[in-house]
């Protein structure tokens, strides 16, 4: 089977496994928390999605040159191009945290109907997914460099795993106390 049709298989993999395990977790972690941590999660986690809006694309545009540079069998082309790449992505890293410090202070101010021990759930939960969106965002490299070569079965099998063992992780906190 070739990478194209294997790479299709595991996108439908993922969404199924996206929708029931989000059909099961869902309840699982409001039954854990309450619905006012959850909701707290849920408004951050969208907050830190519009600031991933940084990534201004660059993830496509890395799919589309990697695979111009690599039909040119131009690899130091390709080289260079990665390397200006992962200094951009290095700079959008340190954005992302300057503004990360930046609301961190002000979430209080934000968030005025949230009383004190909500907005220090609030703060937890904001440096939890400022640090995982600077993480994240240069893997996105390693993403456009395989889809750019038509490797799509690593990528798509990390994605896979990635999530069981995220899932695996929030079942495992929230069964032996865990709080936000």
């Amino acid at each position: 089977m070739s990478q194209l049709k294997k790479g299709a298989a595991l996108n439908y993999i993922t969404i199924f496994l996206t929708n029931a395990v989000g059909l099961f977790i869902t309840p699982f972690i409001l039954n854990h928390i309450g619905k006012s941590e959850y909701g707290i999660y849920t408004t951050i986690g969208a907050l830190i999605g519009t600031i991933s809006l940084l990534d201004l694309g660059l993830n496509n545009t890395v799919v589309r040159f990697v695979a111009k540079y690599k039909a040119e069998k131009d690899r130091k082309g390709e080289e260079n191009f990665l390397a200006t790449t992962m200094i951009i992505y290095g700079i959008i890293s340190v954005l992302v945290i300057i503004i990360g410090v930046a609301f961190y202070g002000h979430i209080d101010n934000y968030f005025t109907k949230m009383n004190a021990e909500e907005i220090e759930i609030a703060k937890t939960i904001f440096i939890l997914l400022i640090f995982n969106l600077v993480i994240n965002l240069p893997g996105g490299t390693l993403r456009g460099v395989c889809f750019g070569y038509e490797k799509f079965v690593f990528p798509k099998t990390v994605n896979i795993i990635r999530y069981i063992l995220r899932t695996i992780t929030i079942v495992a906190v929230l069964s032996l106390g865990g709080k936000l």
